[in-house]
């Protein structure tokens, strides 16, 4: 008797649990995913930063060498000025209004490079930012998915943690990109 009482409690808990899980399964028709976290986050959008880190370093070592050129010349201006030769002074106010000139020119070309690599490096990551999730939610059986990082995004009543697919799709995003990527491993 005892024996069919414990069995019987078993498998109503087992039934009790598997209705658990469907109704979670059917509570999460939406699913939030943190779409900044992907893009910064994972493999791919880590080697995109750390390329686009180089170009603006690159950059700025150009830049910050035109300005010392600007300051050396501002300094041998200021020495001139007790002295009479006029020529001297205005030579270097020129070579200090070319020099000017010149850094203007460089930031504004740095500027322009800098925010089209961004475009050409990030491109692809938001892509497999935007796709990854549709599949894993596409298995799931989940209607649609919600950019949790989005401020002004709300997210539904349903948004408990089972909901949020975010470390799910990470975990993929980073696998297609060492698998696509031999210079990543």
């Amino acid at each position: 008797m005892r024996l069919v009482t414990t069995t019987a409690l078993i498998v109503g808990m087992l039934g009790f649990s598997g209705m658990a899980l469907a109704q979670q399964q059917q509570q999460c028709k939406v699913a939030l995913v943190n779409m900044q976290a992907l893009i910064t986050g994972s493999n791919e959008g880590k080697a995109a930063s750390a390329k686009y880190d180089a170009l603006v370093k690159e950059w700025k070592q150009k830049l910050d060498s035109i300005q010392k050129e600007i300051s050396d010349t501002e300094l041998k201006l200021k020495g001139q000025n007790g002295a009479p030769n006029q020529v001297s002074i205005a030579a270097l106010q020129r070579t200090l209004v070319q020099q000017k000139f010149e850094l203007s020119e460089a930031t504004r070309q740095a500027q322009k490079n800098v925010d089209r690599y961004l475009e050409l490096l990030l491109t692809p990551v938001q892509l497999s930012a935007i796709e990854t999730p549709k599949q894993v939610a596409a298995e799931k059986g989940i209607t649609a998915v919600i950019d949790s990082s989005s401020p002004t995004t709300t997210a539904p009543s349903n948004g408990d943690a089972k909901c949020d697919i975010t470390a799910e799709v990470l975990k993929r995003m980073n696998a297609k990109f060492s698998s696509a990527d031999p210079s990543a491993k």
